[in-house]
């Protein structure tokens, strides 16, 4: 039994480990955005994925560690802080090649204006096929 309890105290290590890892990863993403891009959008996204940190932190030290004053009241604000800075971040469009984030000031670059087939009847090819 008690190598049985090994095996699977191992495999929540490991599983821990991995989601510690991923984690850290996402939030390492968001700030690396914001300092590349930096935003109302991109610093709500950074906010937000520091404070699941934080969330998942207390709550790792209160259930395994130490139990944390208040845990449950610091886990869900944390939380649900984060999970609206991280929506506050996907509520706009998404940046193109030639648009900017939006909030980010606007680029020194000029814009391609969309230009209609009707306005140029040889787009359309017809004429070549002549």
């Amino acid at each position: 039994m008690a190598l049985r309890a090994s095996s699977a105290s191992d495999r929540l290590r490991r599983a821990v480990l991995a989601y510690v890892v991923v984690l850290v990863a996402m939030a390492a993403q968001a700030f690396a955005r914001w300092r590349e891009h930096p935003s109302p959008v991109t610093q709500a996204a950074a906010i937000g994925a520091a404070l699941f940190v934080v969330s998942d932190a207390v709550l790792a030290i209160d259930r395994f560690h130490a139990r944390v004053p208040v845990a449950s009241l610091w886990i869900l604000v944390t939380y649900w802080l984060a999970q609206w800075g991280i929506a506050q971040s996907v509520r706009e469009t998404p940046p193109t090649a030639d648009a900017p984030l939006p909030g980010a000031a606007p680029s020194d670059a000029p814009r391609r204006e969309a230009v209609s087939p009707a306005a140029h009847p040889q787009s359309t090819g017809r004429e070549r096929m002549r």
